[in-house]
């Protein structure tokens, strides 16, 4: 987004999106596992080692780092 005035390092993005999805969870339109699934085809397109990650190393990325950002905060 050049000359928008938002920063191009990906964390405005992130943090909109997260919001995004946990709005939709909490409002039923996406459930936990949607969430889940969605992310899990996202990070086994992840390339960390030169190649896509396997669904078990995906499995692993969604549940420990990115579930906790888009599910909604449990009180």
């Amino acid at each position: 987004m050049a000359g928008s005035g938002w920063p191009e390092d990906g964390r405005t993005t992130q943090r909109i999106l997260e919001a995004l999805v946990r709005r939709l969870v909490e409002q039923r339109l996406l459930s936990p596992a949607d969430v889940e699934a969605l992310l899990e085809e996202a990070a086994r397109g992840i390339d960390i080692v030169g190649d896509e990650l396997t669904p078990q190393a995906a499995q692993a990325i969604v549940r420990d780092e990115l579930l906790p950002a888009f599910l909604p905060r449990q009180p």
